[in-house]
């Protein structure tokens, strides 16, 4: 209805231009002439024009709930796995080395010390994933408006070898099968018996390869441009007229580079703006500060800051929150700014959420651990450091999700 309504504005200013001049009263022009100014003020040009028609590409790949669904169909099979292993070592309890005190000292405190690793490396996993869907929405959101709006965002060079996140969970996972090793060699107690056919078999279908998925996943997913827009539907259109028009449009495209653009955004402010048209303005802004930056190395912005090179970072996933810095910002209040808040936000949420049930369940567990000690079960303490660590890990979490959403 709001599309029929716009229509209907324009073909009105159309009509009203089209009629010869000289059969016009003074009437009729103060009539056609609000309709024109109304025309100029929410379409002003033809590269407004041309921005309208990219509706097909930005419903598939631009929309803020679509940018949620993509990135979970890129990454959600991550946390699927997760779930599938969290299932198995943290409720079932299967495929953990059980601690026997009648174990010798050394051993039982790795056991102890392994255990933990492997009861949380689902959960640390189920996190990092999650934050990789924050990374992508945000990253990718950044990317369509500014390509929206005339200029292609270039994307820093990481080496995913180099991403220390991969590294952190590698060091867990080797934790977490050194326990199973040690289960595996350890002489019985009891009457317990492991089975090698089976407990094999299971631990392979259940254990390894989910998480040989994820740590693959993680290492090859994170990269956003192999998730975006294709050219091919980019210059698509529902007409030639629209086809001709991306294509000249593409001509024009501008190349800014994201840690430019991040160095930016960091004392960037955005002034009130309610219509696209206001939006459209800051963008312009920012790409024109991002190509003057280019060119100068420095550049004034806010404040009267002076910013220099902006120093590479190295975590893949953690660096690309910075769009929130500009996303949020409360002086975008068009609509599709608002809904493309709600719809972080309520993501967000989730991650908070999920990242709270992980530090409830690590602080439940220091918390029995602390008791085994101070009943004399001194092998605790080696779980009590790794469930420690997890617990900050967690805490650090949750301050980084709130730090970057206003």
């Amino acid at each position: 209805l709001h599309k029929f309504r716009q229509l209907s504005r324009i073909a009105a200013a159309v009509l009203g231009a089209l009629r010869p001049s000289m059969s016009m009263s003074p009437q009729d022009d103060a009539s056609a002439a609000p309709l024109a100014s109304q025309l100029t003020a929410e379409y002003g040009t033809t590269k407004a024009y041309e921005r309208s028609r990219q509706s097909t590409w930005a419903r598939e790949y631009a929309d803020p709930w679509m940018l949620l669904m993509n990135a979970l169909g890129v990454v959600g099979y991550q946390i699927v796995s997760m779930f599938l292993v969290a299932y198995q070592v943290l409720w079932r309890r299967h495929y953990i080395m059980e601690c026997w005190h009648e174990l010798p000292t050394f051993e039982l405190w790795m056991c102890e010390y392994t255990k933990a690793y492997t009861r949380f490396f689902p959960l640390v996993g189920i996190l990092i994933s999650m934050s990789l869907v924050r990374s992508m929405i945000l990253i990718q959101r950044m990317y369509y408006e500014l390509l929206h709006h005339g200029a292609i965002l270039t994307f820093k060079e990481y080496q995913a070898k180099n991403e220390p996140l991969f590294y952190v969970l590698t060091i867990c996972l080797v934790h977490a099968v050194s326990n199973l090793l040690m289960d595996k060699l350890t002489p019985t107690f009891h009457g317990r018996a492991f089975e090698l056919l089976e407990g094999t078999r299971g631990w392979f279908v259940y254990l390894v390869i989910p998480i040989a998925t994820f740590i693959c996943s993680m290492y090859f997913a994170h990269e956003p441009s192999y998730n975006l827009v294709p050219l091919s539907r980019y210059v698509h259109g529902d007409s030639k007229k629209d086809e001709e028009a991306a294509q000249e449009e593409l001509k024009k495209l501008v190349y800014i580079e994201e840690e430019h653009v991040q160095a930016i955004c960091n004392h960037f402010e955005v002034k009130p703006c309610k219509s696209a048209a206001e939006t459209a303005q800051v963008y312009e802004e920012l790409i024109r500060t991002a190509e003057a930056f280019r060119g100068s190395g420095q550049v004034l912005v806010g404040h009267g800051q002076v910013l220099g090179p902006k120093k590479l970072t190295s975590s893949q996933i953690t660096d690309r929150f910075w769009p929130a810095q500009f996303l949020f910002q409360d002086g975008l209040a068009d609509e599709a700014s608002l809904l493309f808040r709600r719809v972080s936000r309520f993501y967000d949420l989730c991650c908070v959420a999920a990242a709270s049930f992980c530090v409830w369940l690590f602080a439940d567990c220091a918390y029995h651990d602390i008791l085994d000690v101070a009943h004399g079960q001194e092998e605790d303490l080696a779980a009590l450091l790794v469930e420690a660590a997890h617990l900050a890990f967690g805490l650090f979490y949750i301050a980084q999700i709130l730090r970057t959403t206003r």
